[in-house]
């Protein structure tokens, strides 16, 4: 079946939108899309590649850019839709209680910093979940339900970043800072 252009869909080799195109849905199929110009915007949902590859080649790219949270409060439950978020807790004084989603699908990752050394940040895993994480330097390791970094202890940019395993626990994969199980 052969195809010709339309309203800027080329139906050749792939689909080539020389427009904006407004749909519920696009299926790709073969060569699949390709943008010779302007900007791919997705501005609700999702993108999911199945059993591909995502390439940016050439040109400027403004690149990937972290969700920043600047928190003042005393309490934060970070949500599935925040993960790659980093939380920067600002509080002059206090606890900065962090309380991790239950259930959450593997990879889900959030990163929290002290942004005033007089708060310390107290991370809790819900349920039976468990945070495995370094105590600091020494090589000293935690595995508990609640990690946290004392206000006694603490320095502006100690941080830590966890991950979920998607099953019961959540893994530190980068930190700095003393942090204790509580």
């Amino acid at each position: 079946m052969s195809f010709r252009a339309f309203k800027g869909i080329d139906f050749g080799k792939g689909i080539a939108l020389a427009r904006d195109l407004v749909a519920n849905a696009l299926l790709l199929k073969g060569t699949g899309l390709r943008i010779v110009s302007g900007n791919l915007v997705l501005t609700s949902g999702n993108l999911t590649l199945d059993a591909g590859n995502l390439t940016m080649t050439a040109g400027k790219t403004d690149g990937l850019r972290t969700n920043l949270v600047i928190d003042t409060t005393a309490a934060v439950s970070p949500t599935l839709a925040q993960s790659g978020t980093v939380f920067v807790a600002t509080a002059s004084s206090g606890a900065y209680a962090v309380t991790l989603p239950t259930g959450p699908p593997a990879g889900i990752t959030y990163t929290f910093v002290t942004g005033h050394a007089g708060n310390e940040i107290a991370i809790t895993a819900e349920g039976t979940d468990t945070i495995y994480a370094l105590a600091d330097d020494s090589g000293a390791s935690i595995n508990d339900g609640v990690v946290t970094n004392t206000g006694g202890t603490n320095i502006l940019g100690d941080r830590i970043t966890i991950v979920s395993d998607g099953v019961s626990a959540w893994w530190a994969i980068s930190q700095a800072g003393v942090w204790a199980a509580s």
